[in-house]
């Protein structure tokens, strides 16, 4: 008998709360669509925001990682693709691996050669917060009788970053790849 009764009393519920539910309309579909679209995009504001978050986070610990994906001579060389994983540049507090292809030569036809070093304090280390996000760069001579100055450029939007690598005495080369946490 109690069991009958629950059961009635919740299909009486469920009969006046359906019954004080005003139908829909095409105007009340559109306000509801409207709502859910602002949701929608206040949402992706925030995921955005948490990822610039994310990205300053990186760059102010001094651990993460520039994965290339292309590089090319400046002023108008050929573009070519990284298609090995191995190439990277690890950069941590006071340490910085260097693991890149590189175009060698004063003249053509350039060699592609790989910098493979790692770099205890590179010189001149400073990180810089700009418009866009980070401008980066240091200082190192790579053991060599050359001087290289590395400058990144990291967009926080985009998770992209740039690295100008300019030499003393070889044309510059710059990279394009994404920033990734170590």
């Amino acid at each position: 008998m109690k069991q009958l009764l629950l059961v009635a009393t919740v299909a009486a519920i469920c009969f006046i709360s359906a019954a004080q539910t005003p139908p829909s309309t095409p105007e009340s579909k559109k306000e509801e669509r409207k709502e859910a679209k602002a949701e929608k995009h206040k949402e992706r504001e925030q995921k955005a925001a948490a990822y610039e978050r994310f990205i300053d986070s990186l760059i102010l610990s001094q651990y993460y990682a520039f994965v290339p994906s292309s590089f090319n001579m400046e002023p108008a060389g050929r573009t070519r693709q990284i298609i090995n994983p191995m190439f990277r540049i690890d950069i941590g507090p006071g340490l910085v691996d260097i693991c890149i292809p590189y175009f060698k030569g004063i003249t053509p036809p350039y060699a592609i050669t790989v910098i493979n070093y790692t770099v205890p304090n590179p010189t001149a280390y400073t990180a810089l917060q700009t418009d866009y996000g980070w401008k980066i760069t240091f200082k190192t001579n790579l053991y060599t009788a050359n001087n290289y100055t590395f400058e990144f450029n990291v967009y926080k939007k985009t998770g992209e970053m740039t690295l100008d690598l300019k030499s003393d005495i070889y044309n510059t080369v710059t990279y394009s790849g994404s920033l990734v946490a170590r």
